[in-house]
């Protein structure tokens, strides 16, 4: 004897529909796809890209970056600084990425606040 259980089909697609978690940062999310390459996946910077760009990438948790302002901060995202780029959607090696919005810039800095040690 076969059991039916109603609304399963629902449920499925309740579940489907749902965050997979509430507590999902999207800022770190736009850092990770954009900026952790460089910068490291905790802000504490990556040798390889260090030696790729020759050049000492900033640490993004050092008491040095964090004592700048967000308006500083911004100003870089937005528009590069030295060797850096503006910061695009994606890899840096990306060059058709999308340039980010005023939000999703606001959304990485607070993250980068996150990275404070």
């Amino acid at each position: 004897m076969k059991k039916k259980f109603a609304g399963a089909g629902f449920t499925a697609l309740t579940l489907l529909l749902m965050p997979l978690r509430s507590d999902v940062d999207p800022g770190k999310a736009i850092y990770k796809d954009s900026c952790q390459h460089c910068h490291g996946p905790e802000g504490t910077g990556d040798q390889r890209a260090d030696r790729l760009y020759k050049v000492r990438i900033p640490r993004l948790n050092s008491a040095a970056i964090q004592q700048y302002t967000d308006a500083q901060i911004k100003g870089i995202v937005m528009g590069g600084k030295g060797k850096m780029k503006p910061v695009r959607l994606g890899a840096p090696s990306d060059p058709h990425g999308k340039k980010l919005t005023g939000d999703q810039v606001n959304l990485v800095v607070a993250y980068v606040r996150t990275l404070k040690k």
